[in-house]
């Protein structure tokens, strides 16, 4: 995932230069992940007390809400470390991607800023501090609790928050063909298994997750600019018109792919 760094000192800390960002091109990127969880969340039965089900014969559509349809609305985009393997195993689950992303009420720009990883001593809602590394808080705190330290730091609202796992990353970018990168330096990282030499690369999704994590022989600001080149790659293939992808089935493996838009909101969001 993207990540736009400020300055940092050197244990973490963050100062007004990465609070904010926008990244231009990468509107039908973002736009297109959102719709990919709504239309997740369109095919999966939803129950309530407050929305029962339609019924076949007589379908009720839902209205559109025109107060929030008409004002920015801001998504938090959660990237974890989790995958089969180490959800089997019982490994803690970490946000190692943390993406706030606006879009203005004309539906024509949007702006996306991230925090790393290591950040640490971020204000918690309930007055408290957060002194461990930030891709803890989320485990340990609960959702409400990053979305609130998220409302805080960056001074904006988050409405809505999905997450995505490695497996379904590495599913996104094998539905969209891979991606291409042009790799600057030669990387050999016997920790994560990457082993990739200087120059042009059509990657796939399993070593794009690779080129994405590999810090071990750089580090994280490294790490970051690869992210970015795997981020604009697929921006690329998802503009493309040879991409073509099984949207239907691809909803269907993506199994962690979660967020809390509302039912009643979702026909709003993807207007």
């Amino acid at each position: 995932m993207l990540l736009l760094y400020g300055s940092r000192d050197r244990d973490g800390r963050i100062d007004d230069s990465m609070r904010r960002g926008l990244v231009a091109g990468a509107v039908v990127l973002v736009l297109g992940i959102i719709a990919l969880v709504v239309g997740l969340q369109l095919t999966r039965p939803h129950a309530s007390a407050s929305s029962p089900a339609p019924t076949a014969a007589s379908p009720t559509p839902i209205p559109i809400d025109q107060a929030l349809l008409h004002r920015r609305v801001t998504f938090l985009l959660l990237g974890t470390d989790q995958n089969a393997q180490r959800q089997k195993s019982g490994e803690s689950v970490l946000t190692d991607s943390m993406i706030v992303v606006s879009v203005n009420a004309t539906h024509t720009r949007v702006g996306m800023v991230s925090v790393p990883r290591d950040t640490v001593d971020l204000p918690l809602p309930d007055g408290g501090t957060w002194p461990q590394k930030l891709n803890a808080l989320f485990v340990a705190k609960g959702i409400d609790t990053l979305r609130g330290t998220f409302d805080s730091l960056l001074g904006v609202r988050i409405d809505y928050t999905v997450v995505i796992n490695m497996d379904d990353f590495v599913s996104l970018i094998d539905a969209f063909g891979g991606v291409d990168v042009v790799v600057s330096e030669a990387i050999h990282d016997r920790e994560i298994g990457l082993d990739i030499t200087a120059g042009r690369h059509h990657l796939d999704g399993k070593t794009a997750l690779a080129y994405s994590r590999s810090r071990y022989t750089t580090n994280d600001f490294a790490r970051a600019e690869r992210q970015h080149e795997v981020l604009v790659a697929l921006l690329a293939r998802f503009n493309s018109p040879s991409a073509k992808v099984d949207v239907p089935n691809l909803l269907k493996t993506l199994t962690s792919l979660a967020s809390s838009i509302p039912a009643d909101k979702l026909p709003t969001v993807l207007e």
